[in-house]
């Protein structure tokens, strides 16, 4: 019985660090759902997407290079809207 405890216990943690290792942000770029998970279970980060090649990415996640470009692409407008964002945020605060 209690290696049935131990089991559950490791289970439960393994899937807890799946669930802190996903990249939340990667829902909000324009891309459908189905990348996106396929994204994070591959382990993508937003800043993986904009250090990788296309071409890498589409080998990784089986895609056509075209959709690995997309996404790429999405992925770049994503952090510079919201970096853009952030700064004009930044830049309120310090005016007022």
């Amino acid at each position: 019985m209690h290696k049935n405890n131990s089991l559950s216990s490791i289970i439960n943690e393994k899937n807890d660090i799946e669930n802190q290792l996903t990249d939340k942000r990667l829902e909000g770029i324009n891309i459908p759902k189905g990348l996106v998970d396929a994204l994070n279970n591959a382990g993508f980060t937003i800043e993986m997407i904009l250090n990788s090649h296309s071409s890498d990415i589409a080998q990784i996640l089986g895609i056509d290079d075209y959709v690995a470009q997309i996404i790429y692409q999405e992925t770049k407008y994503y952090y510079q809207m919201n970096l853009l964002n952030n700064q004009e945020i930044s830049n309120d605060k310090i005016i007022t």
